[in-house]
C-alpha cells in the first residue's frame, strides 16, 4: 500500500506541470465562485429574463393601445365590455360558445 502511494506521488512529481494545470482547470472550471459552470448558469438565467422582459414590454404596449382606445370614447368602452366581460344591452341575447362545449357536442 505504501509502495503504491509512493509511486503515485512520484508520478505526480514527475508530471508536476501537467498536474498543476489539471488542478488549476478544476478549480477554475468547477469550484471557483466565478467558475465557467456558474457563468454558464448565470448567462442562461439572463437569457430567460431578457425573453420575459420582451414579452412584458409587448404586453405593456398592447395594454397601452387598449387603454388609449378606452379613453377615446363610450363606444370603445361598450365594445370592450361586450367582448371581455360578456355584457349585453337590454335588447340582445348573447350565446357563449367555448371550445370545450363544441368538442363535447361533436363526440355525441
Amino acid at each position: 500500500m505504501a509502495n503504491r502511494i509512493t509511486r503515485f506521488w512520484k508520478n505526480i512529481w514527475r508530471h508536476r506541470y501537467i498536474s498543476t494545470l489539471v488542478v488549476f482547470l478544476l478549480i477554475i472550471g468547477l469550484l471557483d465562485p466565478n467558475s465557467w459552470l456558474f457563468r454558464y448558469q448565470v448567462r442562461a438565467h439572463n437569457d430567460e429574463l431578457r425573453d420575459a422582459i420582451t414579452v412584458l414590454e409587448q404586453q405593456c404596449t398592447n395594454d397601452s393601445i387598449a387603454l388609449a382606445k378606452l379613453a377615446s370614447g363610450q363606444e370603445a368602452v361598450e365594445d370592450m365590455a361586450r367582448v371581455k366581460l360578456f355584457l349585453r344591452s337590454s335588447d340582445e341575447d348573447v350565446y357563449i360558445i367555448t371550445e370545450a362545449d363544441s368538442l363535447q357536442d361533436e363526440e355525441l
